[in-house]
């Protein structure tokens, strides 16, 4: 049997050095897994769409500015097939709050590599560790 590919988005919201990712709530699939902010691509919206959507949805936020940084897609076991799409967060108005995750929180990208991620997000967090996603090298 074929996998459906479903367009997933996600989202890195930078401050300082520090980075927010969420841990899923124990009553979805991949329970207590973190991850990043974000999530599916409904049928009637572009990736774009979807991104600004999921953050007012999930963190209560309207982001201002944003980019592009990389996809790809990651296959799970049991029929499931994502294609991720993840920018990077420069901008938003509102103050950040939690609308679904059992947790958020702000870690170092350092540390990012210490929390229990989904397997879609490990190529991600490997282009987060050996890039200057956070901007400190200019510094």
């Amino acid at each position: 049997m074929s996998k459906i590919t479903t367009n997933v988005v996600g989202g890195i919201i930078v401050k300082g050095d520090k980075i927010l990712i969420a841990q899923r709530s124990d009553r979805t699939d991949h329970p207590l897994k973190w991850e990043f902010p974000g999530g599916k691509v409904l049928p009637n919206e572009n990736i774009n769409q979807a991104l600004m959507r999921e953050f007012r949805e999930e963190l209560g936020i309207e982001i201002k500015k944003y980019f592009f940084l990389m996809d790809y897609i990651h296959e799970y076991k049991y029929l499931k097939k994502v294609h991720l799409h993840f920018f990077k967060i420069n901008d938003y108005l509102g103050k950040i709050s939690n609308h679904v995750h059992s947790k958020i929180t702000w870690t170092n990208a350092i540390d990012i590599k210490n929390f229990d991620f989904l397997d879609g997000d490990i190529k991600i967090i490997e282009y987060i560790a050996n890039t200057d996603i956070l901007g400190l090298k200019s510094k």
